[in-house]
């Protein structure tokens, strides 16, 4: 949320800015469906082994967006008080996929691994500003065309590395 109070105003000869501006925007998607996995071991002698797990599913992408916006004037002059609002939504068929590879060295007492993980989302919400951002200026500004704000669509990925220290608490472990 952005909210702008009692500013010192230049134009004003330094009183503070009568208006008070907020603005709040919502995006949210969930995302429902069902995947299947897979996963591996390779024994690779001496101690050390190599795993493999893997998930691929479809889902249904519901996003949502909520932005609003509004102006009140604290001097209450001729200057009305603005307050809009701009609900958007985009359901879309995702696909999400997931393989993360471990190697590991068993010590007898514990185990020390390395991993890598990799995430696709094939359908990660976006907003698109008036397509200011796709006509990559402001030519909105001098009277270009208006599309509106729209809510789209892009692929997101993200990769991990880590290691991990496996400590075995029972018996037989």
């Amino acid at each position: 949320m952005i909210t702008g109070n009692e500013v010192s105003n230049p134009a004003t000869g330094g009183a503070p800015d009568p208006y008070q501006f907020t603005y709040h925007e919502d995006l949210e998607t969930n995302y429902w469906g069902g995947f299947v996995g897979a996963n591996g071991a390779i024994d690779l002698g001496g101690g050390w082994s190599l795993q493999g797990d893997a998930e691929a599913g479809l889902y249904w992408a519901n996003t949502d967006y909520l932005g609003k916006y509004a102006v009140t004037n604290s001097t209450a002059t001729g200057n009305p008080n603005i307050s809009q609002q701009l609900f958007l939504d985009s359901d879309e068929l995702a696909f999400i996929g997931v393989f993360k590879g471990t190697v590991e060295k068993d010590f007898g007492l514990f185990r020390l691994g390395a991993f890598g993980r990799v995430e696709y989302i094939s359908s990660a919400p976006e907003v698109a500003y008036n397509d200011v951002e796709r006509m990559g200026t402001t030519f909105e500004a001098i009277g270009g065309p208006h599309d509106g704000t729209t809510v789209g669509d892009r692929y997101a990925y993200s990769v991990s590395t880590g290691a991990r220290l496996t400590v075995p608490l029972g018996r037989g472990q």
